[in-house]
């Protein structure tokens, strides 16, 4: 905050109760900015209700493909793991990659640190090419070219 003359020659004789020069609208202004903080705190427009919705829809629980007899197909929701790292791939939609329209970074998690199936670390399975080599049954196979998507519920469009 910017002090005029008059408010540093004054000193402590002077609040904003005198109402002599800016002392008065100095007190407007801090009424009219906890007016709009309260405005934007019960309208959860705060960067850290931002920041607090972004995260809670991240690790919220979202269902993923189970296949009892161990095959998987085109369109299953997976969680994928680097074996050497023993770090399981998650994403961060707040986390865009500059210049792309709409690409995300994704990251690993420590080893040990099983996420567990929520938004932010299932993955859908799907087809590149609509008929190759393999043909076009529904299931994956070894050098098959896939695309992986991001889950889903992760979006908010």
């Amino acid at each position: 905050m910017q002090y005029t003359t008059q408010q540093l020659q004054g000193g402590p004789k002077f609040s904003h109760k005198t109402r002599i020069g800016n002392w008065n609208e100095d007190f407007e202004l801090d009424q009219v900015q906890k007016s709009n903080y309260n405005m934007k705190k019960t309208g959860e427009a705060l960067p850290f209700a931002k920041t607090l919705s972004k995260y809670q829809q991240s690790y919220k629980q979202v269902p993923w493909t189970h296949s009892p007899d161990g095959h998987v197909r085109w369109g299953d929701s997976v969680m994928i793991q680097n074996a050497q790292t023993e770090g399981w791939v998650v994403m961060d939609i707040g986390d865009k990659v500059p210049n792309v329209e709409e690409a995300y970074n994704i990251t690993s998690t420590s080893r040990g640190q099983n996420p567990g199936p929520m938004t932010r670390s299932i993955f859908q399975l799907n087809k590149v090419d609509a008929v190759d080599m393999f043909g076009d049954d529904e299931f994956i196979r070894f050098g098959q070219k896939l695309r992986i998507l991001s889950n889903t519920h992760l979006s908010r469009k």
